[in-house]
């Protein structure tokens, strides 16, 4: 096993990433129903994912982690990646 790999658990930062994807994920779905077919869905998105994005942001900053080999900063990953992936079908709308 390779011993790079640190097990920090951050249950904060952990609970908060998750928790910032499941909002942006609902929001937008609410917000795509809400609008169905309007333009203003793309804009509304595009802002909420911003802002969940400045989230993640902020939570990896607060938890002071430089390492990319940390369950928190993979956490943050899987949580920004899953957050893009929510704003993909805006796009296409």
């Amino acid at each position: 096993m390779n011993d790079e790999f640190t097990n920090s658990l951050d249950w904060f930062t952990l609970g908060m990433a998750f928790s910032v994807w499941f909002a942006h994920f609902i929001l937008a779905w609410t917000i795509s129903s809400i609008f169905p077919g309007e333009g203003v869905v793309l804009w509304l998105t595009l802002a909420l994912t911003l802002v969940a994005l400045g989230a993640l942001g902020w939570l990896w900053r607060r938890s002071g982690q430089k390492g990319l080999r940390t369950f928190s900063v993979i956490t943050l990953a899987i949580a920004t990646i899953a957050v893009l992936f929510d704003f993909a079908p805006a796009l296409m709308a």
